[in-house]
């Protein structure tokens, strides 16, 4: 299905299970891989529609995720007792994953403009050779043209050698017709005197 328009239930599915899962602490990539089962699309496009489309759209309640997500690991850490060495951890466990996203986010940015790119490459090269296309398409009027005119020139052509055949053949005839004629006439002639 690639190419098909992204709905309005598909971004607010993506949006709401990506949002529960960064509360929750919870890895992306899993998310989009069982939302795409979900809506029927591709773990790659739903972290690509969440990434270059919905997360900027949803920071506000991005950032209230992530700060849900720390709210609680600190609850929790605070509860069973962590020591602050625990909630360091946490805190390096955050900053790693978000470093991570952060390099998806411009893999996927440095792919999106690698892409359009090639979209503009295609559109030019789409564009020539339908240029080229309309040259071929005039030529090959103008030889279908020409082809008509010759064929019609040598229909002319034609019809006027007949014309003369029949005129030469006329010709003949009355020629061999007043010979005979002619020779008659002299019979008679000589009959008479």
């Amino acid at each position: 299905m690639k190419g098909r328009s992204w709905s309005a239930e598909e971004d607010r599915i993506l949006t709401e299970e990506v949002l529960a899962s960064v509360r929750q602490g919870q890895s992306q990539l899993e998310t989009f891989e069982r939302v795409g089962r979900r809506i029927g699309r591709t773990a790659g496009a739903c972290g690509f529609r969440w990434n270059a489309v919905l997360r900027k759209r949803e920071m506000r309640a991005f950032q209230k995720a992530k700060h849900e997500r720390v709210t609680k690991q600190l609850q929790r850490n605070r509860s069973s007792g962590d020591s602050l060495k625990g909630v360091i951890r946490s805190l390096r466990q955050m900053d790693q994953a978000y470093r991570e996203d952060q390099q998806k986010l411009d893999q996927m940015e440095r792919l999106r403009r690698e892409r359009e790119r090639k979209l503009r490459d295609l559109k030019e090269k789409h564009n020539l050779l339908k240029d080229e296309w309309e040259s071929f398409r005039n030529f090959q009027d103008e030889i279908k043209d020409r082809y008509a005119s010759l064929v019609k020139l040598l229909e002319q052509a034609r019809d006027k050698q007949r014309e003369m055949e029949k005129e030469e053949e006329e010709e003949r005839e009355e020629a061999v017709s007043s010979v005979g004629k002619g020779a008659d006439v002299d019979t008679n002639r000589q009959a008479e005197s």
